[in-house]
């Protein structure tokens, strides 16, 4: 709160930044990235999905970047 107190002006801004962490991880923390999977998980699921599972976390993050280089408050 000590920099809030400080910088008053800068509130918007902090929200701003806190709702895009929030929004991005609601969403992206449920995907699963190839690396993370155990390999028997990664056995029984084969070699085509562990490349989808990627190209998923990829075109999120993309999705991500796209939508939220805009100008403060909401943009990173």
């Amino acid at each position: 709160m000590y920099y809030l107190q400080r910088n008053p002006t800068q509130l918007l801004n902090m929200l701003g930044k806190l709702f895009v962490f929030s929004f991005t991880w609601s969403l992206g923390g449920m995907f699963k990235r190839q690396e993370d999977g155990d390999d028997d998980d990664m056995i029984r699921r084969g070699q085509d999905r562990g490349d989808r599972d990627a190209n998923i976390c990829n075109e999120f993050d993309n999705f991500m970047h796209e939508l939220f280089e805009v100008e403060p408050p909401l943009g990173m």
